[in-house]
């Protein structure tokens, strides 16, 4: 079972790639965070948690949900994440998660996709992130064959070198994380233009 989070479609699309490669099924974790509710996930299938990358760890929400939520059927989890440029100490994070859980921890792998932090950077067009979007296919081609051989996912120091900015994740969450601004009302017919 491949649950993932998403907030602009990049870890969606490695998620579903995923997915397609492996055969299995994706669960939105966006729609079990609306809800509050703390989930039982039972697969006999691998776990394999798909998540962007904040700061160098996945997103604080993401990490709390899943050590409140109990998974049954196979002990084995993977941990993909997208990120634009690195994902610093995030394997630790998500190391324990697993051990939380009494899962069995194989590694987590980052995969860069189009960058998309608009507050620090400049944005790829939708045309060009299509592009570099397509462009990993071959990567998670290469994961999805790890995991069905039941492989370890192998360190790779290019997405790990900002690893001490981990230590800054919870001021970065605490300064730049913030959805105060944004909100709907009765109003809100759900057309999604202010979500594009």
């Amino acid at each position: 079972m491949i649950l993932y989070f998403s907030g602009t479609g990049n870890s969606r699309f490695a998620a579903e790639a995923l997915g397609k490669e492996l055969g299995d099924s994706t669960l939105s974790l966006n729609d079990c965070l609306r809800t509050k509710k703390t989930r039982d996930f039972t697969s006999d299938q691998p776990f394999i948690i798909v998540a962007p990358v904040y700061a160098s760890r996945m997103p604080r929400e993401i990490e709390e949900y899943l050590k409140r939520c109990r998974f049954y059927g196979s002990r084995d989890v993977w941990f993909l994440l997208t990120c634009g440029g690195g994902m610093g100490g995030a394997a630790d994070y998500c190391k324990k998660i697993a051990q939380d859980r009494g899962l069995i921890y194989h590694g987590t792998s980052c995969i860069a996709m189009p960058n998309n932090y608009v507050l620090l950077t400049d944005v790829i067009s939708p045309k060009e992130a299509k592009v570099k979007a397509a462009e990993v296919l071959p990567e998670i081609r290469d994961l999805a064959a790890c995991i069905k051989d039941g492989k370890e996912f192998a360190a790779d120091r290019k997405f790990t070198s900002l690893k001490g900015v981990s230590a800054f994740a919870d001021l970065f969450h605490l300064l730049l994380i913030k959805d105060t601004a944004f909100h709907a009302d009765e109003k809100c017919i759900g057309c999604g233009k202010c979500e594009r």
